[in-house]
């Protein structure tokens, strides 16, 4: 390609200047005072150079250099890049299926119905290996569900949830059975319905003693089976122990890594070399009219190592964060009153115990 120079002033000096230095000139146009002429563009900077050590000013009227033309037109073909994707993609969500709305359930945790639905499939997916009656059958015989659908609208799966209504609290009145304690703990509340209560507030109880009783003795000494019903609360104690060793095993990167590039959605599974690893997952755009969403996935190779432990540096965030996670295993309709713990040294190794003491139904 060539490149278009403006010099003011005479023609003969400045052939001189860039003829001697190997610069060739063509179409030569002299104006009134200025000189236009022609170069390949490979030769543009030393002209442009060489001007400027001899003190001639010149415009460069049109750059033919290589990397000129790709600066000029690298937004043309961003756009083109743009156009392009933009395609490939309206195509890709035109005939595939890339999310799932799941809609209606309220006992059962999405995850578990998601597990169902995707049986077999690989989200995003093409429509046609979808089979919507399929996922019905599936998703109805789940338990708890009444009944369910399933449709395609657009690139998204739709699926609402029709669980079964909640079953009654039937009490049968012939069943004289005595209510039992489900826990060891110290009596705090006693709500009695019917029959006759075994307990009182502040007496210690063990699990499987009696709380209410279904025998009753009239106000004239006559003896009859009533259904024992009613709610006692009592004080109980959970203890959670975990031990500590000198030397914990973690795991550290040996410097290998891989990188995957993925459209539209990330990476679901690692598939390489690496028996461990470690995933960051990061979201781009491609530049364009229409950005092109795509996800870079780089996998660094991990190993096991032994290092050691000292748990009493640690002591304050280990008891803190053991606390939480044991509370997390306590019964949900109990009330916490208090936690405490207390250390156990045994030979090198640490037993951290804590107790939690919380009010409960125990019926």
């Amino acid at each position: 390609m060539k490149s278009r120079i403006r010099v003011k002033g005479k023609l003969r000096p400045i052939t001189r200047i860039l003829t001697e230095k190997g610069i060739s000139l063509r179409e030569i146009c002299v104006g009134d005072g200025y000189v236009d002429f022609s170069t390949a563009g490979k030769d543009t900077y030393l002209a442009s150079e060489e001007l400027k050590k001899s003190g001639k000013d010149f415009t460069v009227l049109k750059d033919g250099r290589v990397k000129s033309y790709l600066l000029k037109n690298a937004l043309r073909f961003g756009i083109y890049v743009g156009l392009i994707f933009g395609i490939i993609a309206a195509v890709f969500y035109s005939r595939s299926v890339t999310r799932v709305d799941i809609s209606g359930n309220k006992l059962i945790e999405k995850e578990e119905i998601m597990s169902v639905i995707t049986e077999g499939l690989s989200f995003p997916t093409d429509k046609s290996s979808v089979d919507v009656k399929k996922i019905e059958k599936s998703v109805i015989g789940m338990d708890g569900v009444f009944s369910a659908s399933a449709e395609i609208k657009g690139n998204t799966l739709i699926v609402k949830i029709y669980e079964e209504p909640e079953k009654p609290d039937i009490v049968d009145k012939t069943d004289f059975t005595d209510v039992k304690s489900d826990y060891d703990g110290v009596i705090t509340r006693i709500n009695v319905y019917s029959g006759q209560a075994a307990v009182k507030r502040g007496d210690t109880v063990k699990k499987g003693q009696t709380l209410i009783s279904c025998d009753k003795v009239s106000p004239d000494g006559v003896e009859y089976k009533e259904n024992a019903l009613g709610e006692i609360y009592a004080r109980v104690w959970v203890t959670k122990e975990k031990l500590f060793y000198p030397t914990i095993i973690t795991t550290r990167r040996t410097g290998k890594s891989e990188k995957r590039v993925t459209f539209f959605a990330p990476p679901k599974r690692y598939e390489g070399k690496f028996s461990s690893c470690e995933t960051v997952v990061t979201e781009k755009y491609l530049p364009g009219i229409f950005p092109v969403k795509y996800y870079v996935a780089e996998y660094y190779e991990t190993e096991e190592t032994e290092k050691e432990f000292d748990f009493y540096a640690e002591e304050e965030n280990i008891v803190k964060e053991e606390t939480v996670c044991g509370e997390r295993d306590l019964p949900h309709e109990g009330e916490l009153i208090r936690t405490w713990y207390e250390i156990k040294r045994l030979d090198k190794n640490v037993n951290l115990v804590i107790y939690y003491e919380l009010e409960i139904r125990i019926n």
